[in-house]
């Protein structure tokens, strides 16, 4: 396969492309990043800063997390809550266009709903808020682990993360 590039091998991780890989050879792989097949790695080149501008740091980059008024957003989306301010409208319409029900409950059922819809959007968005942060930790824990390369022709194992580009990981 002609035209490897960055981008092709970020392809094949992100789009799960394996007939592409299938048909890229070992040999081009290693030609294109520059790196022995026997050696891996030597001299310290997987740390330099001309590997780490041409091919990344070997890091996943999470979207940034939703701000609490998203998630208030995303909670006033439900079903339940629209029904339940169509619900509140209709009940301040009716207690605002009839003066016997006016007098005798005002607004209060309208407000009720009203009330019950706040609680619900804010405590949908905390709980939503919580495990966004539950997450994002938990997969800072299951980033941290080690894996195997070649470095100067020894199997060493180093951090996932700092793996640098272009580096064999021992399978």
């Amino acid at each position: 396969m002609g035209g490897i590039n960055a981008a092709t091998l970020e392809a094949f991780v992100t789009d799960r492309d394996v007939k592409a890989l299938a048909e890229t050879s070992t040999e081009t792989l290693a030609l294109f990043l520059k790196t022995d097949l026997k050696k891996g790695l030597c001299n310290n080149e997987w740390a330099s800063e001309e590997r780490k501008a041409l091919y990344g740091v070997n890091e996943f980059e999470y979207p940034p997390p939703k701000t609490f008024l998203q998630l208030c957003n995303d909670a006033l989306g439900d079903l339940t809550v629209r029904i339940l301010i169509g619900a509140s409208i209709i009940s301040l319409g009716v207690g605002a266009g009839m003066p016997s029900h006016r007098a005798e409950y005002g607004y209060l059922e309208g407000i009720a709903i009203i009330i019950v819809v706040f609680v619900v959007v804010f405590m949908q968005a905390y709980i939503d808020y919580v495990k966004e942060l539950k997450f994002r930790q938990l997969n800072s824990i299951k980033d941290n682990y080690t894996v195997k390369v070649i470095r100067d022709g020894e199997s060493k194992a180093v951090s996932a993360g700092g793996g640098g580009g272009g580096g064999f990981v021992g399978v």
